[in-house]
């Protein structure tokens, strides 16, 4: 670039008023978090070079549609703003591998969502979102998948087609069941369930048979399915603050167990029981068992 070239810029708004910010000629990452930033103007500016864009912790209502033209972007941080309604145009982004929409009052994600093939990674924690469309689950290269803090009542049973899914997060929803299809989550490890309003499970959860982690905590869980048992791989079982007044003896076929955690439920522990005699096996195989 010629020296006396006018330099790129982009015009932003904040509370401290207008102000330019200027930009590197070979720029890959704009990074534009924590400045306070209400607005920021469209612009002709050529950023087709940038990779990586940071807007996290601003003000931000909206994000300009300039950003949907910039087609290598592969992360999209639009973290603690003040999002309510999807930007469509983002979908324009079909090289996107991470989104983050985490803390914004998002209500809604578009049925055409499934236009980021390329997205493996997607943060919705501390949104309003209530639903799912059923085309998230066509999204078949995401890896990890947040919703903790939010609405959600359900889940789309065209998630199973999320086969490459390794960690499932869903802390802190108002979830009263599970769809069958969970059960096809293949490549699942780690699924967090905590602080929903689950009754039951359903007896597919057994065919996670790559699951390592499984946090139940504060449920409504009476009974645990038989299939559980068939959960060879697991490490670590929460079952904290639920009903359960007995376990089935197919826990013991657990064999890579190393920590169940029981406490806060109304187990019938006294005597011979099935119950009793299950927890007795894990503790002389070495389980820790917290009661």
């Amino acid at each position: 670039m010629n020296e006396n070239q006018p330099k790129k810029f982009l015009t932003l708004e904040s509370k401290f008023g207008d102000f330019k910010f200027y930009l590197d000629k070979n720029l890959d990452i704009l990074d534009l978090k924590h400045r306070e930033i209400k607005k920021i103007h469209e612009t002709t500016e050529d950023l087709s070079n940038i990779k990586d864009i940071d807007l996290s912790g601003n003000k931000l209502k909206e994000i300009p549609q300039f950003i949907g033209k910039l087609l290598n972007i592969n992360k999209l941080n639009l973290g603690d703003n003040l999002i309510k309604i999807f930007p469509t145009f983002i979908l324009n982004l079909t090289s996107l591998k991470t989104l983050d929409l985490q803390w914004n009052p998002l209500e809604n994600l578009p049925e055409t969502i499934d236009k980021l093939k390329s997205l493996e990674y997607l943060d919705l924690n501390h949104t309003q979102l209530e639903n799912l469309p059923e085309t998230i689950g066509n999204l078949t290269s995401l890896k990890r998948l947040w919703i903790d803090y939010s609405n959600l009542t359900s889940l789309p049973e065209g998630i199973d087609n999320l086969k490459n899914l390794r960690r499932l997060s869903l802390f802190y929803n108002n979830l009263s069941k599970l769809p069958e299809s969970i059960g096809n989550l293949v490549s699942l490890k780690n699924l967090f369930l905590g602080n929903n309003q689950l009754i039951n499970l359903p007896n597919t959860i057994g065919n996670l048979d790559s699951l390592k982690h499984l946090n139940l905590f504060n449920n409504f869980l009476e009974v645990l399915p038989e299939s559980i048992g068939n959960l060879t791989n697991l490490k670590i079982l929460v079952l904290s603050k639920n009903n359960l007044k007995e376990l089935p003896d197919t826990l013991s076929n657990l064999t890579s167990l190393q920590e169940l955690y029981l406490e806060e439920n109304p187990l019938i522990l006294k005597g011979k029981t099935p119950t009793n005699k299950t927890i007795q096996i894990l503790k002389k195989r070495g389980v820790k068992v917290e009661l």
